[in-house]
């Protein structure tokens, strides 16, 4: 059986072993002098449509596949596969859209962060913008996951069916 289907429990435990064993190393950056903070974005009226949109959307694929593997007659194991990548696209599509959402409010966050040097791209800053760039510091930007790895062990586990909201939390 193959890593990927023991889930990401049992892939943990092997670069946790192999970062004993000195074949695998993992670093990240120094948070020594660093400020986090969480801003909430509000949507703007076109990105609650798009969502919207989206939603409708992605609820006609899920009835369209559901009426495919009815009229084929798929096995357990196919609705499996196939749900397996249905719900996989369907949150990576929305992670998506929801980073799409906040990227207006990052970029001023970054313009006014970094110094005047760094802030060159399409994006044309303002007289006021560029006068609060003078701060002289760097940006890091994290950006949350959708669960992914959660919602494919939950349908494992469910043979192919999401029965309850899936949480990484849980």
């Amino acid at each position: 059986m193959e890593l990927q289907y023991l889930g990401v429990g049992a892939m943990e435990i092997v670069a946790m072993d192999m970062k004993l064993r000195g074949s695998y190393m993992a670093r990240q950056l120094s948070f020594h002098g660093t400020a986090f903070r969480i801003d909430e974005v509000r949507l703007t009226p076109e990105m609650v449509a798009l969502y919207d949109d989206s939603v409708r959307l992605w609820v006609e694929a899920r009835e369209k596949f559901q009426r495919a593997a009815e009229l084929i007659d798929a096995d357990k194991s196919l609705k499996k596969s196939m749900w397996g990548q249905f719900w996989s696209a369907h949150q990576r599509f929305f992670k998506y859209l929801c980073i799409g959402a906040k990227v207006k409010h990052v970029v001023n966050i970054a313009r006014r962060a970094v110094p005047v040097t760094w802030a060159r791209c399409d994006l044309k800053a303002t007289t006021a913008d560029s006068n609060s760039m003078k701060m002289g510091k760097c940006v890091v930007i994290g950006m949350q996951s959708t669960g992914e790895a959660r919602t494919l062990e939950q349908l494992e586990r469910d043979d192919g069916e999401l029965t309850d909201f899936v949480s990484t939390s849980k």
